[in-house]
């Protein structure tokens, strides 16, 4: 077993519905990708890692996550969190950033004591300088306050709200609260925080919205995450515009069931500000897809019983929206899908698939498969194979099922037994890959899109990045290609990455 401690840089995938995470693990040491099961987990936090590490035939070296704590954050972190979360009016997140990268952990002595010195950074005049030490000073007590709640994963911005709400009780009510989520319902209404720190500076998650109402009885998120409340529109747009002024080219908007966005709020009425004309899903995309210095829009995770025409829409028009959609099947099988609590059937599936390939040219399609949920045959485990057969997934994201105590799933009496499970994620396994490997043949020859986002982790003489679809490509490049859109030629294919090159390098 391994022990690792890191930050969660960016989050690559995260499975709603059973928690299934993949991310980066950073430290002083480089990245780790790191998979594993998390109940909620957000970029910034600090975490300490037991597991150990394994080869995927598809996706390389990884860590495996046994388990984890999540540790207080280190001071420097703290302090940029609280200043970039609009506690002090007039600094963002990027001037944060380069507060503290100035002062280190001085900055609240520098900003206390002498506070002249801030206007050695550029964009903060004298004036400037005096009215953020006035502030802090105003706000010490907040300052601690929001500081102490940063072990509970809370961040900046939500702390500022529990803190008004609670002042200094706030200490007593944490200690006391048998559960975050009644220290957090401090207006009929529970607020989630927003990561503020981010590890890459290309691209980014922004999260929409939270909780979640589909209740899938193998899932735990609705439970402890609570129901399904979406983000202001405005603080969305006015969130990826911002992200867009500091320079990130890709956004992923996250929530538990994006497609749904703001149906709640329409259903029962509950307020919210309509803002660029968004009052959907189908309308942030388009209103994202607006901002300039975006060039690529991701969304996890849909579901394929909300996915609406106009969603359908507007990623057919909208030109940044990427043609790789994640659209979780779980099961091929109709009985299993209604044990599952999905709310659609195996031929509403292969009918969208098929509908969404018709009105969305060069779509692509990912997906998450559960094997072995309880009471699944060996004839119903058919069924989902003969759909990843038909729909030809670009990526298969397979998971052998686990209980999870609290579920309808951890009740089912018929539990699939263990070997069994084994035995048809293996025969999935090898479906998948074989189609992987032929799919990958497709892309020889052609030139695609790619954004640049690093060296490899194998060969820093090789630059590496992802195409619309999301595959892997490696390059050699000059390294000020960073974060750029870049046209390439693949030259050869491999199982878990493409091989390409410049145009005219032939």
């Amino acid at each position: 077993m391994e022990k690792v401690t890191g930050y969660v840089g960016h989050i690559v995938f995260r499975n709603a519905e059973n928690g299934y995470t993949v991310f980066h693990l950073e430290n002083d040491d480089g990245e780790v990708t790191c998979v594993g099961n998390f109940n909620y987990i957000t970029e910034g936090e600090l975490l300490e890692i037991t597991g150990e590490y394994v080869t995927h035939s598809v996706y390389g070296n990884q860590l495996k996550v046994m388990s984890h704590v999540v540790k207080e954050p280190e001071d420097l972190v703290s302090i940029e969190r609280y200043l970039g979360s609009g506690a002090v009016k007039g600094i963002g997140a990027a001037l944060a950033g380069r507060i503290v990268r100035k002062f280190k952990e001085d900055t609240f002595r520098i900003i206390e004591e002498e506070p002249e010195r801030l206007a050695e950074i550029k964009g903060i005049s004298e004036r400037k300088a005096r009215e953020i030490s006035s502030q802090l000073e105003d706000k010490k007590d907040l300052r601690k306050a929001m500081i102490y709640l940063q072990k509970y994963g809370i961040s900046a911005k939500l702390a500022a709200k529990i803190y008004n709400h609670y002042g200094m009780r706030v200490y007593k009510v944490m200690e006391e609260k048998k559960k975050l989520e009644d220290v957090l319902d401090i207006d009929g209404k529970v607020y989630e925080g927003l990561p503020i720190k981010r590890d890459s500076s290309i691209k980014a998650s922004v999260t929409i919205m939270n909780g979640c109402n589909n209740f899938c009885s193998y899932c735990i998120v609705p439970y402890v995450r609570g129901r399904e409340r979406s983000r202001q529109p405005r603080d969305i747009i006015e969130e990826v515009k911002e992200l867009a002024k500091d320079g990130y080219k890709e956004i992923t908007l996250l929530g538990q069931n994006v497609n749904s966005y703001l149906r709640v709020e329409r259903e029962k009425g509950i307020e919210f500000e309509e803002y660029d004309g968004v009052n959907s899903f189908a309308t942030l995309l388009k209103a994202v897809n607006k901002i300039d210095g975006i060039e690529r829009i991701r969304f996890v995770s849909p579901h394929p019983k909300d996915f609406t025409d106009d969603v359908i829409e507007a990623i057919a028009n909208c030109d940044k929206v990427c043609k790789l959609v994640h659209l979780p099947l779980q099961s091929g099988n109709t009985k299993v899908l209604k044990e599952m609590n999905r709310k659609y059937t195996k031929e509403q599936y292969l009918n969208l698939a098929e509908k969404m390939k018709k009105k969305i040219p060069n779509l692509t399609l990912s997906t998450d498969i559960i094997v072995g949920f309880p009471g699944e045959t060996d004839e119903e485990f058919e069924d989902t194979l003969d759909v990843v057969k038909k729909v030809k997934f670009e990526q298969v994201y397979m998971f052998i099922y686990s209980r999870r105590v609290g579920t309808p799933g951890d009740k089912m009496k018929n539990q699939v037994p263990e070997g069994q499970k084994h035995v048809r994620f293996n025969k999935l396994k090898a479906l998948v890959e074989s189609q992987i490997a032929e799919n990958n043949q497709k892309y020889v020859g052609t030139i695609q899109k790619v954004l640049v986002e690093g060296t490899s982790k194998n060969n820093d003489k090789m630059l590496t990045g992802r195409t619309d679809s999301n595959k892997v490509v490696i390059f050699e490049g000059d390294k000020s290609l960073i974060g750029n859109m870049v046209e390439l030629k693949i030259i050869s294919e491999h199982m878990w990455y493409l091989k390409g090159e410049r145009k005219g390098e032939e």
